[in-house]
């Protein structure tokens, strides 16, 4: 009985996968050999600096919104996050809102028209910038948690936000920073 090859070598020294096939290309170049190794981390170093390059670019493209929030009480630079609602707002810019004080931890006052609904969470923290409902703006200057269904956040103060810790109402001016 005749047995058939089916190209895949059965010997114990050799590999059971196929035998590589040479390829060369119209010049006659042989693209089956290996690069060396100075020639691979070399493509490497290129691949890892276009990605950072790159990375950069996005980045500087998804650069949060910069606002100032001023009042006779002083003012507070602060970043908008990036979220339907807050480019929404800025849109809105510039703005003047009464304030009040509510329960001593927040200063809260109504926009000219509501914001898009946006995932909401319960916890802030001193100086974060939120949405009780679709109109109701807030300042938070101490940190807690709001009940159920939650505040939508729409940025940050970087400033010195202790300027509204104090009893009583606030007109205030919200404006883009260039």
């Amino acid at each position: 009985m005749a047995s058939r090859s089916s190209g895949w070598s059965t010997s114990s020294t050799k590999s059971l996968a196929p035998a590589p096939t040479r390829r060369r290309a119209a010049n006659g170049n042989d693209y089956s050999r290996r690069m060396p190794k100075e020639h691979g981390s070399h493509m490497l170093n290129l691949l890892l600096r276009a990605f950072v390059i790159a990375l950069g670019t996005i980045g500087h493209a998804m650069a949060q919104e910069r606002i100032l929030i001023s009042s006779d009480w002083g003012k507070v630079d602060a970043e908008l996050v990036d979220n339907e609602a807050a480019r929404s707002l800025a849109q809105m810019l510039p703005l003047i809102i009464e304030m009040r004080d509510h329960l001593r931890q927040e200063k809260t006052g109504d926009l000219p028209s509501p914001l898009p609904a946006v995932e909401r969470q319960l916890d802030f923290s001193t100086g974060t910038l939120g949405l009780w409902s679709s109109d109701h703006f807030v300042i938070y200057y101490r940190d807690g948690r709001v009940p159920q269904p939650g505040i939508i956040l729409l940025g940050r103060v970087t400033g010195d936000v202790s300027i509204f810790d104090r009893a009583g109402p606030i007109t205030v001016r919200i404006e883009r920073i260039s």
